[in-house]
């Protein structure tokens, strides 16, 4: 309680307080107009909620007015937790980098070469934030905080419009303040937030758009919806399940509705046509302007094609990948992704990634059932289109995996989660419990004979739960099958009764109770998290931040040579935001000695910055190539600059 007590103190001191309280005034006054847009045209009612005149409407209002102000004051929390940083300090610079160059120069690029891989999207709505509200990071950083909020919003609207009001709520809460979400979310400026949000709302207008009467509401939805489907493919390239998901959607209604199909054809077809020219245009732009500094390495900053070829896109010296890799690379995926979503869940910094745990099994196969049985019933709407679609990227991509990948469709995961929990607890009862019960025996002693032993050589916690669960659930499975019914035995039967009796409160039970207190305790304890990343966020020092060397190599270089200097640096864009503008060649990941000091000469390469890390995103790290390098052409590199974890060398120009 001490850094929930401090954390709270440090707003007030802070004057968080009063921008809070204007913060929320705003969503109040925003949500006033869309109120009053709703009663008087009727474009964004939602027509899953209950009538004003219904016995339900203030309950489903109560919890409408209850996530909105929760996610409004967390992203009010996030804005005033924001990192505190005069200047940027890691990769996503990149993106300011290109927005100045927008704003500045009118091209679209940096470091002396044009950007063909990253969509020109975001790099925009930052011109456009700089443009308007100042070129600082402290905007930058905040607008990332607004568009993970908006983001949640549209994910709540979406699933209450598919009819899941309370499971959205509860969800979306709970990822809200996840801290995972929160620490990076405050902490990076990247494109996957506002993709988050673009696609989502894209999502809700899209299938509003399918349910909308009447000709002006049609037309102001499908210039939204065609709006941010736009904008969300030129956020991010993987805004192309979009658009597969609908190519998808309307073949899958031409096979069941024809009525429908002709409808939908009428509307999304146009649609397709304008994300296809959007792609087509910018790939040939991207093909025509391509720069590549070293086009004989595979991979990265190649197109994201020539990237799947790789066997690991963070060590390009492993080579291309077989398709015997494959396999391997999809079950690491989403192992990746079950893991994360189980710390997302439970608020824990680690998780055993063994299949063998049941908050890494459980929600796959509850996810996996819940997206299956949409598509078997009808299917599959444009939701679980873009999810599959999404999803094979993903699952294909051969990058280390990273919340960035997750985040887009986190709710997505939650929905199907929920779905696939209501879905098997209602077919249940429509088979014979015995057979029930024998298959997962089967399934639960087989899974123990690997947990139980594992669990008890390891010593690890979480093996141990994770024996016990199979072995419960073996237990119970065993009960079910021999009695041939769902029933408890009458003493549990007895106990459990307890807790079906409605308490004071109305008609809620004791069941109900603690589910919403579990809930709500997921809740506080990521709010206290979150309170926690905010106060580290509030005293950064970034000269304890692993990137900090090449802020000090690339100051050091700016006042240590000539404005027409070529350096080379890992970390190219870090370098170049802060070198006065001398053009940086990115030092790759090979120990290939020959072909980097092709390189150097090609480019006529002056300086190189070797920041010795402790952990390195490209493997191998720089300072195990330049030793290779160093090795093979002693003489050639003079170290003229030290400080711990820096040393910058100058190339002899005499290659003699």
């Amino acid at each position: 309680m001490g850094s929930v007590v401090v954390g709270l103190w440090r707003i007030i001191h802070l004057n968080n307080l009063l921008k809070l309280t204007r913060f929320i005034d705003c969503m109040r006054n925003l949500l006033a107009l869309i109120e009053l847009v709703s009663q008087k045209s009727g474009c964004l009612r939602l027509p899953n909620r209950a009538l004003k005149n219904s016995p339900t409407a203030g309950r489903y209002l109560s919890i409408d007015v209850a996530v909105y102000v929760i996610i409004f004051t967390l992203g009010a929390l996030q804005v005033g937790f924001s990192l505190r940083s005069g200047d940027f300090f890691t990769g996503d610079v990149t993106y300011f980098e290109l927005a100045r160059s927008i704003i500045a120069r009118h091209f679209y690029g940096f470091d002396f070469r044009p950007e063909t891989l990253l969509p020109p999207g975001f790099p925009a709505i930052l011109a456009g934030l700089c443009v308007v509200l100042g070129c600082s990071y402290t905007v930058v950083i905040r607008s990332i905080a607004v568009s993970t909020t908006l983001g949640f919003i549209a994910s709540y609207e979406l699933f209450t419009f598919m009819g899941e009001q309370f499971g959205s709520a509860m969800f979306c809460l709970i990822l809200a303040t996840s801290p995972i979400i929160f620490g990076f979310t405050t902490r990076l400026v990247l494109s996957d937030e506002p993709y988050f949000f673009t696609s989502m709302l894209a999502l809700l207008l899209a299938v509003r758009l399918d349910a909308a009467k009447g000709l002006p509401k049609r037309i102001f939805l499908w210039l939204l919806c065609s709006l941010f489907l736009v904008v969300s493919l030129l956020i991010r390239s993987s805004g192309i399940a979009l658009f597969a998901a609908m190519f998808a959607w309307l073949v899958v209604s031409w096979r069941s509705n024809r009525e429908v199909f002709q409808r939908r054809l009428k509307t999304f077809v146009p649609l397709l046509l304008i994300g296809l020219f959007t792609q087509l245009l910018w790939m040939e732009w991207g093909a025509k302007h391509e720069v590549l500094q070293w086009p004989m390495i595979g991979g990265y900053p190649q197109s994201y094609f020539r990237q799947l070829e790789m066997k690991n896109g963070n060590i390009p010296d492993a080579g291309k990948a077989s398709w015997s890799d494959i396999p391997a690379r999809i079950e690491k995926n989403l192992n990746d992704q079950a893991v994360l979503l189980a710390k997302l869940l439970t608020r824990k910094d680690y998780v055993n990634p063994v299949w063998t745990s049941p908050i890494v099994i459980v929600p796959v196969l509850f996810i996996s059932f819940g997206l299956c049985s949409a598509i078997w019933r009808n299917g599959g709407g444009l939701l679980e289109w873009y999810f599959v679609f999404h999803e094979v990227m993903y699952l294909l991509w051969p990058w280390n995996f990273e919340i960035r990948f997750f985040l887009p469709v986190a709710p997505l995961v939650c929905f199907y989660l929920w779905r696939g929990t209501k879905a098997v607890v209602g077919l249940l009862p429509q088979f014979k419990a015995r057979a029930v019960g024998t298959l997962t025996l089967f399934i639960s002693l087989a899974v123990s004979l690997d947990a139980v032993p594992y669990s008890w050589h390891s010593g690890k916690t979480q093996r141990a739960v994770a024996a016990l669960f199979w072995v419960l659930l073996a237990a119970i499975s065993a009960w079910v099958a021999y009695a041939g019914s769902y029933k408890c035995p009458d003493a549990v039967a007895r106990f459990l009764a307890r807790w079906k009796n409605p308490i004071s409160i109305g008609k809620v039970t004791l069941t109900q109770v603690s589910g919403i207190m579990f809930v709500a305790a997921l809740l506080v304890l990521g709010a206290i998290q979150e309170i926690s990343i905010g106060r580290k966020n509030l005293n950064f020092d970034i000269t304890k931040d692993p990137g900090y060397p090449d802020i000090l190599g690339a100051n050091w270089i700016r006042t240590h040579s000539a404005g027409t200097a070529v350096i080379m640096a890992r970390q190219l864009d870090v370098v170049y935001h802060y070198d006065g503008g001398r053009q940086v060649i990115w030092f790759p990941p090979v120990r290939n000695p020959k072909l980097l000091m092709e390189g150097i000469r090609k480019y006529n390469v002056e300086f190189i910055i070797v920041n010795e890390r402790e952990y390195s995103y490209w493997l191998p790290p720089e300072q195990d190539c330049f030793q290779s390098l160093a090795r093979a052409y002693p003489g050639n590199f003079q170290l003229v600059h030290q400080e711990p974890r820096l040393k910058i060398f100058e190339v002899v120009p005499d290659f003699t």
